[in-house]
């Protein structure tokens, strides 16, 4: 029964890795496709909600650092064309599912680097610096997968 748990963990931890590695090749190329159908309402209020992050990191819980995930790697990917692509991506989801749960239940806040990155992304699509904030994104991935990987593993 041991092995059995132990199996199960190991293959949960590489489904998220390929979940993540999925999303950091993809989410780039969508978040470049549909930059240009963004409103600039929606960039205004999620660089208001990351400033507030940054402002006060310990007042966002769980439901709030889900919402700003979500905002940049579903949202602003949502006005790409290619909906194979898209769909794609949300069936890589579990990393940000696991964030969730992670964060909700040991009731941590959001890492400032993480956040940083998120508000580089935002301003660039707001001035218009569609594969900048692109190339961003994907750094932001990279930089951010290899950690979460091992917090995710020694759980």
């Amino acid at each position: 029964m041991t092995t059995v748990i132990a199996a199960n963990g190991w293959t949960k931890l590489v489904l998220v890795r390929q979940d993540y590695e999925l999303r950091t090749l993809l989410e780039p190329a969508a978040v470049r496709a549909s930059a240009p159908t963004l409103p600039r309402e929606k960039l205004e209020a999620a660089l208001r909600d990351i400033e507030r992050a940054i402002d006060d990191p310990g007042s966002i819980h769980a439901a709030a650092l889900h919402h700003l995930e979500t905002t940049l790697h579903d949202t602003f990917l949502a006005g790409a064309s290619n909906r194979k692509l898209l769909a794609t991506i949300s069936h890589a989801h579990m990393p940000l599912i696991v964030n969730h749960a992670f964060y909700d239940a040991f009731r941590l806040h959001p890492e400032m680097g993480t956040l940083t990155e998120h508000r580089t992304v935002i301003e660039l699509l707001l001035q218009g610096k569609f594969d900048a904030a692109s190339e961003a994104l994907a750094a932001a991935a990279s930089s951010r997968t290899r950690p979460k990987l091992e917090r995710f593993a020694a759980s």
